[in-house]
């Protein structure tokens, strides 16, 4: 199964009023992300698979599988 995790050489972040603000360290493009992208973000700091990520929003909103799928 395939885990996603933020890739720490290739990209640079920080947060800056409660978002993440992200910039490709090859590209120089950045990026922000609003609450609940900053919240997936901090996530993958370590491997997630979809299944891991699918079942922190079910939990985080109260949501059950069949919603989510």
């Amino acid at each position: 199964m395939r885990a996603y995790v933020v890739n720490q050489d290739s990209v640079t972040w920080r947060m800056i009023d409660d978002e993440a603000v992200i910039v490709h360290a090859g590209t120089s493009e950045y990026f922000s992300l609003n609450q609940l992208g900053t919240w997936l973000w901090g996530l993958l700091e370590k491997p997630r698979t979809t299944a891991d990520l699918i079942s922190a929003l079910g939990a985080r909103y109260r949501l059950d599988g069949e919603s989510l799928t």
